[in-house]
């Protein structure tokens, strides 16, 4: 009887620390229009959330659920580019799955003026093109995708790891095509902040703003 109820110890131990390791990790981000190339004229918009799951040490899942918000007349969600090469240069990302079938497997590509990415997706896989803008999400509309990741050390990435800058570089960014008057947009994502945050950021992005013009 003893001997059982160990074994039955056990085995919720073990079960315990398996459910733990799986444990999905959420971020809630936001498009963070300072950073756009084009502001503060034409700029996509985004709203979304981050579900990072770690299920070794070394692979994990990224599951990405973003809405078009863009406030300006048209505007296309055409691709997401995730992890600036610099700083995750042993990290692998690869699509699994997108609720948007024009959306293929980005790979390693250059997301431009952000720098070189690990991974991602867009139409057609292409980043800056990607065939007619209306492939992609339109605006209120929602595009969700499951990304494999898998390198050294993935075990112990968080939902943050995917979009929180490194030295003023962005790791999670956004592509818009087909705006009305033509025009395109990359837009980086930062994690929703509490309002005083957001103070503070905006602060931050006028004055990266004046530091470009001057």
């Amino acid at each position: 009887m003893k001997s059982r109820n160990i074994t039955a110890c056990a085995v919720g131990a073990l079960a315990s620390v398996l459910t733990c390791s799986a444990q999905a990790d959420v971020v809630n981000i936001v498009a963070y229009n300072p950073g756009s190339p084009q502001y503060p004229g034409v700029f996509g918009g985004f709203t979304g959330t981050l579900t990072f799951t770690a299920l070794t040490a070394t692979t994990g899942t990224l599951d990405v659920s973003l809405t078009n918000t863009s406030p300006s007349p048209g505007g296309f969600l055409t691709g997401i580019a995730i992890l600036n090469s610099i700083d995750w240069a042993g990290v692998s990302i690869s699509l699994a799955s997108a609720s948007n079938a024009n959306f293929s497997n980005l790979g390693p590509t250059a997301a431009n003026p952000f720098g070189n990415f690990r991974g991602g997706a867009a139409t057609s896989g292409n980043w800056e093109g990607g065939g007619p803008p209306g492939n992609g999400v339109a605006n209120g509309g929602t595009l969700t995708a499951t990304f494999n990741v898998s390198g050294a050390g993935v075990g112990a990435m968080s939902a943050a790891s995917f979009v929180q800058p490194v030295d003023d570089r962005y790791q999670f960014v956004v592509r818009f095509r087909g705006f009305n008057n033509g025009e395109s947009d990359k837009v980086p994502a930062v994690i929703v902040p509490s309002p005083g945050v957001a103070s503070v950021l905006a602060l931050g992005g006028i004055a990266a703003i004046r530091r470009r013009r001057a």
